[in-house]
């Protein structure tokens, strides 16, 4: 009698325990994320929440078509009568669908436009290509997009602007694409051989317009005619500002022959020329031996005769 009670007792006292143990509503809590991005058709449960080890994953709806918001007691009502009981705890999971493909093309009709809308560029003058190694995907319906990180300025090479997507005035993802951009420029190129300390005309050069993804600041873009090559240059050479220079008969911080003529007397003396000159044209210079800053004319030879 006693032994019987006593099983009695102690399958009546487990039973209810060894449910509860069993039972979803003591097992471990899912969490959810604040957010999810998906690229299938469906949404997996670990998609959106951690799950607990042991837990078995599944599809739990359909990718929808624009961006949704799942609440902890929705995601409950989701998970089907095996699981019915289980704790769902985290904030609400944003889930932002890339469903949506766009092409290249499509990519840089939209950034094309932006450029020339936002910044003082004429369309002929740049060329941009689409370089990122990753096709893009956007959530196909209730966004809005908008391209961000512009700068005033457009400048050559590669660069990566952001488009953000917006769901109620909030942006809620951005991708980062990568642009190959280039800009039209105009340069002196050479014609034929132009060899070291030679005077450029124009027949030398041709003045060409070419695109390119480099920063070239170093082209020379002044005056051609009368500048002199400092080093020898090649057919089809770009003209840099190293290569020409304009040099005068008389240049700056030279020692130059200073005359003065008085009557029948010549005085010979050294100064040091304050600006550059050609023959005929006025210049300063500072006398070596006394300081004195004179002006005076160039001659023909170089020198300097004092007014």
């Amino acid at each position: 009698m006693k032994t019987g009670l006593k099983k009695f007792f102690l399958s009546g006292f487990f039973f209810p325990f060894t449910i509860a143990f069993f039972s979803p509503l003591f097992a471990d809590p899912i969490y959810l994320f604040p957010r999810s991005v998906v690229q299938n058709d469906k949404v997996k449960l670990s998609d959106i929440a951690r799950l607990p080890n042991g837990m078995e994953d599944r599809e739990i709806l359909t990718t929808p078509e624009e961006p949704i918001v799942l609440t902890p007691s929705g995601v409950s009502d989701l998970l089907g009568p095996t699981e019915s009981g289980r704790v769902v705890l985290g904030s609400n999971c944003l889930v932002i669908p890339l469903l949506k493909r766009y092409s290249d093309s499509e990519i840089l009709e939209s950034i094309t436009e932006e450029i020339i809308s936002r910044t003082e560029i004429d369309r002929e003058n740049f060329r941009i290509q689409f370089i990122d190694e990753e096709t893009v995907f956007l959530p196909p319906k209730g966004v809005r997009l908008s391209w961000a990180s512009f700068p005033k300025k457009l400048s050559a090479g590669k660069k990566i602007f952001h488009l953000d997507v917006w769901k109620d005035e909030k942006k809620i993802y951005t991708r980062k694409i990568r642009f190959l951009i280039e800009l039209k420029m105009t340069a002196y190129f050479v014609k034929n051989r132009i060899a070291k300390n030679s005077i450029l005309s124009k027949e030398d050069v041709e003045e060409k317009s070419f695109f390119t993804s480099r920063t070239h600041r170093d082209l020379y873009s002044g005056k051609i005619e009368g500048v002199t090559a400092l080093a020898s240059l090649e057919e089809g050479d770009k003209i840099r500002k190293k290569h020409v220079r304009l040099l005068h008969d008389v240049e700056r911080g030279s020692s130059v022959e200073v005359i003065y003529r008085e009557g029948g007397l010549v005085v010979v003396g050294k100064g040091i020329a304050k600006e550059s000159g050609n023959a005929g044209e006025p210049i300063r210079v500072r006398a070596k031996s006394s300081g004195v800053l004179l002006k005076g004319t160039i001659s023909e030879n170089g020198m300097v005769v004092i007014q």
